[in-house]
């Protein structure tokens, strides 16, 4: 089973920087820049197929892919000329950045799909209660299994997740409203804090629902939750708060996926939602040689009148390349080593 999720984690990494790039490759179609390479992997060429003036390749280390552009390097540097007019330098100033943002754009978009078909198939939690535990707060305020919570507190719930945070964020009682049988309702009720959760709970599930409606909401809102993870854990590195023994590579991320694989593959697919958003989040980062990055240079360019030369963002890019893939390799080494020691 083991060998299976190392398979199956390498796959799905493929698939998300594959539908990163593809990202870049159809907007820069789109926005008549020509693509020299469209690239499933990085190494030796296994096969490749040239069509439309693009080569399409399949190479031998499965870790990724790119995507290359005419004129996206400095003059001459990728062997084509920059004074053609479907060369990415060529470009006018949106459209480059349209190219830059779509990859990230992609796996954000990734991330949205994957998590509405897990809620689809899983079911979503809505404001219906599902069960009411006998004995419990909940139960001996009167409140039943078919009650949809409107309410807590005079503030208006809009989700099941909204609920159980307001319940866990409580001090003292809560007035609870809901609906029953079309009647408008309301009931008092003390939380309590159970141990084994280590939350305050009224003993209420909610009622989970195969809503297409409902599942696309609850992918926004968990998208949404990634992403202030994603944030505040980015804020917490930056200002030191957060240790960089907790940041892995992608040797963690496959064993991650691998043990996660055991639990059923809802759980993988949960996780590479995630780490999908993850990517396209870090990648508009202003960071040089990231698409945040080259985002910031044409903006700077495009409002300095071009005084920064292509050859200087060329330099530093590929200067920014370096140092990332020197934090890969270390994050790749201590990922290993961690393996080992465990």
């Amino acid at each position: 089973m083991r060998i299976i999720g190392i398979i199956l984690a390498i796959l799905l990494f493929v698939v998300l920087v594959v539908i990163h790039e593809f990202g870049h490759f159809i907007t820069a179609k789109l926005c008549g820049v020509n693509v020299l390479e469209f690239s499933v992997g990085i190494g030796p060429v296994l096969y490749k197929k040239e069509k439309g003036g693009t080569q399409y390749s399949l190479r031998s280390i499965p870790i990724g892919g790119y995507c290359r552009l005419e004129g996206e390097l400095a003059e001459g540097e990728d062997g084509a000329s920059n004074n053609d007019e479907k060369s990415y330098m060529n470009a006018a100033w949106y459209k480059k950045i349209l190219i830059c943002i779509a990859g990230a754009f992609n796996n954000i978009l990734l991330c949205l799909i994957v998590l509405f078909f897990i809620f689809l198939y899983m079911g979503s939690g809505s404001q219906t209660l599902g069960a009411v535990t006998p004995g419990s707060p909940a139960d001996l305020a009167g409140l039943k299994a078919e009650d949809k919570i409107i309410a807590i507190d005079d503030v208006k719930m809009t989700s099941w997740n909204e609920i159980v945070n307001t319940i866990t964020n409580s001090n003292g009682d809560l007035e609870i409203t809901f609906e029953r049988d079309g009647n408008e309702n309301s009931a008092i009720l003390s939380p309590e804090y159970d141990e084994e959760l280590g939350r305050k709970i009224v003993g209420i599930t909610t009622k989970m629902v195969h809503s297409p409606s409902v599942s696309a909401k609850a992918s926004v809102q968990t998208s949404v939750s990634f992403f202030v993870e994603i944030k505040d854990t980015l804020i917490r590195l930056v200002t030191g708060k957060e240790s960089a023994d907790n940041v892995v590579g992608i040797v963690g991320i496959v064993d991650v996926v691998s043990q996660e694989i055991e639990y059923g593959l809802v759980n993988v697919f949960y996780i590479m939602a995630l780490i999908s958003l993850n990517l396209g989040v870090v990648n508009l980062l202003p960071i040089p040689g990231l698409d945040g990055g080259k985002i910031l240079f044409i903006l700077f360019k495009t409002i300095s009148g071009g005084r920064i030369s292509d050859n200087v963002e060329a330099t530093v890019d590929t200067i920014g390349l370096l140092i990332l893939m020197a934090l890969a390799i270390l994050l790749i080494f201590k990922d290993t080593m961690n393996l080992v020691i465990r």
